[in-house]
Parts: C-alpha cells; structure tokens; sequence
C-alpha cells in the first residue's frame, strides 16, 4: 500500500509505502516540498504523486518503489485533490483547479498527462465556479469517474458523482452522466473491482464522513457501508482482490472555557464535533453546534457549564451552525445549508420551536449576528459577487450592504453605536453603525467564521496568527487603550469563541488531533 504521511513529527508531507501485515513503513520521499496523493501504475513499477512548489505550482511526479528515482511529467498551476493511472498505463488523469479570478479561469478541469511525458489533454470543462475532481478511472478503462462541485462560499459541500464515458483510445464520447443527488461534500472515491459500482466518501453533516457505494447506472439510492463507521474518507479499492483500504480521522472537537488566571478545562465534550460556542445574553445558557445525532450538524442548548445538552433544531438542512443569542435570549439565529448547496438565514425560539427564515435566493448568506436592538442581523452574503457584510430584517424582508471592501463577519458594539467587522485580508476595521469613516483597529484577526471574535464592554477577544509551533495566540484588546494582551496560546484552536460581559470567562473551541488511521476491509463484496 502507498500512501501520505506527515512523519512523527508532522512537519512535512512524504510518500509511504508499506506490505500489508507488515508492521513498519518506508518512506520513498524526502524532498522537503509537500508531496500527496499517491497512485500506482497498473503493473506495480511506479508510484505517481503531486508536489508543490514553493510558488503554489503543482508537479506531477512518478517514482520507483524501490530505487526512489524521481522522473517530472508536467506541472500544472493548481491542482485539486486526486490521480488515477488508466489500466493501459499510458495516461494519469489529474483535476486542475483555478488559482485565481475563479469565476473568469476557464482552464479548469480534468486532464489526461502522457505518462511518457508531453502536454496534458482536457477532458472535461466545468462552467465556473463549478469544479471537477477525484478522478479515478474505472477497472476495464472505458469509463472515468469523478467528483464535481461548486465552489462558492458554502456550497463546497455540494458535490455530485459523474461518470464519463470513454472510447477505446481514451478519448471522452458524449456527455458526463450525474448518478448521485444528495449535495454531499466527498472526499474520496474508489471504482468496485467489477467495474459496475462507486465508493465513495461523503459528508452528510460537517465534520461527519461515512462511505457509500452507488451503482453506476444511477438507478439505485447510495447505500452506506456501515462496517466502515464515521470519520471514514479516501477510500481505494485493489483491482482484482476484494479488499477496500480507507483513511479513519481521529480529530475531536470541544468546548473549553478559560477563566482569568487559571487554566483551560473541557466544558461540552462528546466524540463528535461541538464547536461555535455562544453565551447566552445573561450568561446562564450556551448554545452550539454539534453532529453528535451522527447524521447532520444542528445547534443544540445547554447551561453555561456544559450540562443538559439539547438538540434544539432538526434541519430544514443538513449543516446549521454559527449560531447567535438574540439581545432579549427570546431567539437564535443560525445559517443552514440548503438541498442545493446553498446557505441562508433561519431564527428559531431559543426555547424551541419551528425555524423561520430569513434571507432567500441564489445567494449564500453565512455567519448571522445581531444588531443591539434586535431589529436587525448582520450577515455574510455573496449577493454582489463576493462577500460582503449586508444586514436584513430580523423579522424578515429586504436586505441592506453595509461593507463594500469585502468582509468575513460584523458584530455590533454593546452600546450599538460601532459596527466592528473583519475583512478578507484579516484586518478588524470599525466604523458607525449609521455610516461614516471606517478605522482600522487590529492587522489581523482568525477569519472564515462568525464567532472568531467575541466583543464585550471594554473590549474585543480574537484569535491571532498561528504560530510555527502550532500554537494560535488568544488577545484582549483593550478599547480604551487601544492596545492588545494575550492571555493563553492553544493547539488545535477549532471554530468558536465567546466570552462572558464581565469576562469571567471565555470559551473557545479546541480540537484533539492524534492524526488518521488506514484501515482495511478484507473479503470487501
């Protein structure tokens, strides 16, 4: 078996190769640039894998098993995850992504690299932002699999298989034929020996990841291979042998809660995921999300110290999460992904009760948080083209921009007088709730999620840079002297942050990473 690793110390991606029953592995790489995703030739000499380069370009690269002698067919400038050598040995097909401009690159796509060396050959063309990835060729060669999906914000997990016929000499006929509907993120596919079924990893839920096994006809529902389990991805089938190799995550998230001059202690654990932790108003309940249901991400409520956890929604889609406490406790507003991907606005009574909705359309709306009167929700929205900070109604109706230089998240100041909000580039900018002249408070800020910052009275608690020794750093920065404290630094930091008013206490969310295992089903049918 070939695979990835990042060594014991984790520092650098290398390719493995190791017998099965053997208990050792050997390292066929060195070179101190990442190198991913290996893939055998169909007669076991050479192993072919992607590395990238300093300047973001991606080599494709074959090896020798034994001798480790490296030879560079192409180099492409993005690669998206996956190679699949053609059973006659000649071709390895690879997924260009786009590495800027996205919605204008249209060189995107799967491509066919010579395997004696020449310029690769497109076989599919994706209309942007749609990409296609994880292509795997099926056993007798007559067909290629692969993954499309959007590639806008939030719909990443909107993911389809599609099966691509091919002529004897490779070449596409006729148009890719779509054989699942669910909208799952996949990470990972594997062509069944026979040739008539897929495997392939998807993600029902956030952080949840099962196997499934569809046909190829598309005339069945995917089945879920239960003997796997959760946090099941990169699944690789050995043509001939029934035997299905797949990857198994070990990362936990939980809640953790930091009081002044102590240390961090656990405050909501479980085996899945709990992370976006939000304090109620008058710091007695918390809300978060959660997959622990093992079927799809929903908010849950609990006391402040971790106890009675209740699953307070149900849907109406499979991911809800970036959950926010009205001013008054009364209500939650959530962002929640919808059948096609998309992402839109919902506000549930915090005491339970039917979501109802907010923002609607082709847009994707992520990351609510509250205005101080309760009148409004600030979101992120694509409605423009790009993020930005618009906010709407919080009892529904027509929404307004509020940023126009591109933003990941807004929260109002306790006074509602500010509206501090975080750019693309990391910066904390502030400005008039009613408008006016923006000013920049902190260079960088942990973006990409709505509970990166949490404001109090006298001041705004943030995530900084992680560091090379893995470490993210935890600031105060103090409002009335403009000037900003750590208070701790933490590994693992994970998507969450809250903090009490009277900053007794801030909890954070932090992951458990003891890395993945490879796990192998034998007599696979």
């Amino acid at each position: 078996m070939a695979f990835q690793g990042d060594g014991e110390d984790g520092r650098n991606w290398d390719i493995y190769v190791k017998l099965i029953g053997e208990p050792n592995a050997l390292r066929l790489t060195t070179d101190a640039l990442p190198d991913t995703n290996p893939c055998w030739s169909p007669d076991g000499g050479r192993i072919a894998f992607e590395r990238r380069g300093a300047d973001g370009t991606y080599a494709i690269l074959t090896m020798s098993p034994l001798s480790g002698a490296e030879q560079k067919l192409a180099a492409l400038p993005a690669l998206l995850s996956g190679i699949s050598w053609s059973p006659d040995g000649k071709w390895l097909a690879v997924a260009r992504g786009r590495p800027s401009a996205p919605d204008k690159d249209d060189a995107a796509g799967i491509y066919l690299v010579p395997a004696s060396g020449g310029d690769p050959v497109r076989m599919t063309s994706p209309r942007p932002p749609l990409r296609d990835l994880l292509p795997k060729f099926s056993p007798d060669g007559r067909s290629l699999a692969f993954v499309r999906s959007m590639g806008t914000i939030g719909t990443d997990f909107a993911s389809e298989l599609f099966i691509q016929p091919l002529a004897r000499d490779g070449a596409v006929t006729g148009e890719p034929r779509q054989v699942t509907h669910g909208g799952m993120l996949m990470a990972g596919l594997a062509w069944h020996p026979d040739g008539r079924s897929v495997v392939y990893a998807g993600q029902p839920a956030f952080m949840l990841c099962y196997l499934y096994r569809v046909s190829v006809g598309g005339d069945a529902q995917p089945e879920r291979i239960e003997l796997a389990g959760p946090s099941a991805y990169a699944p690789s089938a050995s043509p001939g042998i029934n035997r299905l190799a797949f990857s198994r995550g070990n990362t936990d998230w939980d809640v953790w809660r930091l009081q002044p001059g102590g240390i961090a202690v656990p405050v909501i654990r479980s085996s899945f995921l709990d992370a976006g932790p939000q304090l109620s108003p008058d710091g007695r309940r918390l809300a978060f999300a959660s997959n622990r249901n093992g079927e799809s991400n929903e908010i849950w409520t609990a006391n402040a110290d971790g106890t009675a956890p209740t699953q307070l929604t149900y849907g109406p889609g499979r991911n809800q999460g970036s959950a926010t406490w009205s001013p008054d406790g009364r209500w939650i507003a959530f962002d929640s992904q919808e059948s096609d991907g998309t992402m839109d606005i919902y506000v549930v009574e915090s005491s339970g009760g039917r979501p109802r909705r907010i923002t609607s359309g082709p847009s994707n709306d992520v990351h609510p948080t509250w205005s101080r009167d309760g009148q409004w929700i600030y979101c992120r929205s694509d409605r423009t083209g790009r993020g930005e900070i618009w906010r709407v109604p919080s009892s529904g109706g027509e929404g307004e921009q509020v940023t126009s230089t591109g933003a990941e998240s807004a929260f109002e100041s306790t006074d509602g007088k500010t509206l501090f909000y975080v750019r693309t580039t990391g910066e904390l900018f502030a400005m008039p709730v009613g408008g006016g002249p923006e000013r920049r408070l902190i260079d960088f800020v942990a973006r990409g999620e709505s509970t990166g910052i949490a404001i109090v009275p006298a001041g705004i608690y943030y995530w900084s840079r992680t560091g090379p020794d893995g470490l993210t750093p935890l600031l105060f920065f103090d409002l009335s002297s403009r000037r900003s404290t750590e208070l701790t630094r933490v590994t693992g930091r994970g998507p969450g942050l809250t903090a009490s008013p009277d900053r007794k206490s801030v909890l954070f969310v932090r992951s458990v990473d003891s890395g993945s295992d490879l796990i192998l089903i034998e007599h696979f049918r």
